[in-house]
């Protein structure tokens, strides 16, 4: 039977001006800094303590370091004065990033948001690939305006990963709102319009829009190669029926033509992704040019598990000539 040794705990008071008096148990062999973290603790707790603080030794500022508190000439039952300190306090932030063994320090006011830290964090990984850091515990610390006071402690040793999810901001113009989906880090364009659509149910067709370019729902571009990236804005609105989007009125004027002995309009619009399809020869099973997947060019069912119209030469019933483009 193996024999665990037990660690000492010392007790360490800690006394504000008025009198007031704390008892706080450490580590005998814990540093200044790891000091400073209990007694705030314990202070915010019992005291209500929100404000910095700086311990003393007499008359002699105990600075907040990695030093053992024993090299700092602290002992069992010692007493320390307490006292608030002036302007916010400094932090350092331990913060092992992806393909590195050691830590990186990065020292930040309590004030700062955890948006701050994921700056710093940014810069000093320098690679561009979004990452998400992890707190002590392995949760994902959240972006946002949070100050670090609210997340962390002084001395929290943090991870950073790699993103494997990313948050796109979706502006929705013509309700005026604003809201959130949550994509692969691998996503294709179209699995961005899925996720948009389970957001916004409508009927009509959706046009996304990075304010450079209109985003095409085909399965062939990823998100990465259209120049998204975690927390990127994108614009949808609503793509009108009919009107005067030019390749609706080719859908609504094209001829009809024999296909396998039904009469169909020549031109249809991919039902995946919404590009023009002219039909020239053979059957009315169609593979889209743009996005690859397969539909009825007669029906315009979607191939999904299989085929529901019948073989490639069998007839079924036309769809209507289409009002708008999907997508």
């Amino acid at each position: 039977m193996s024999i665990v040794p037990i660690r000492a705990k010392w007790k360490v008071k800690v006394k504000k001006i008025d009198g007031a008096e704390r008892t706080v148990e450490i580590d005998q062999d814990a540093t200044v800094r790891k000091l400073y973290s209990t007694v705030r603790q314990d202070l915010r707790r019992n005291w209500g303590f929100q404000d910095a603080i700086q311990l003393f030794k007499g008359p002699t500022l105990l600075v907040k370091n990695d030093t053992k508190m024993r090299d700092s000439g602290i002992c069992n039952e010692i007493t320390l004065s307490v006292v608030v300190q002036t302007g916010p306090d400094k932090w350092d932030l331990f913060v092992t990033l992806p393909g590195r063994s050691s830590p990186s320090t990065i020292t930040l006011n309590e004030t700062a948001t955890c948006d701050d830290l994921y700056k710093k964090v940014a810069e000093i990984h320098g690679n561009g690939r979004p990452l998400c850091v992890k707190d002590p515990i392995g949760d994902v610390l959240s972006e946002g305006k949070a100050t670090l006071k609210e997340s962390l402690y002084d001395g929290a040793r943090l991870t950073a990963e790699y993103r494997q999810k990313w948050s796109l901001i979706i502006l929705n113009q013509g309700a005026k709102s604003t809201l959130t989906v949550e994509v692969s880090a691998n996503a294709y364009v179209r699995d961005v319009f899925v996720e948009v659509r389970k957001k916004i149910p409508v009927g009509e067709g959706l046009i996304l829009n990075t304010g450079t370019k209109e985003l095409n729902n085909c399965m062939n571009d990823k998100i990465s190669s259209v120049g998204l990236t975690h927390m990127s804005s994108i614009c949808v609105v609503m793509r009108q029926k009919g009107g005067s989007d030019p390749r609706v009125q080719m859908l609504q004027n094209c001829p009809n033509k024999d296909v396998v002995g039904v009469s169909t309009p020549s031109i249809r619009a991919c039902p995946y992704c919404g590009a023009l399809v002219q039909h020239t020869d053979a059957c009315k099973h169609m593979a889209c040019p743009a996005c690859s997947r397969e539909f009825c060019f007669i029906c315009l069912r979607k191939k999904e598990g299989g085929w529901q119209c019948g073989s490639y030469n069998s007839r079924c019933s036309p769809a209507s000539r289409q009002t708008y483009i999907p997508g």
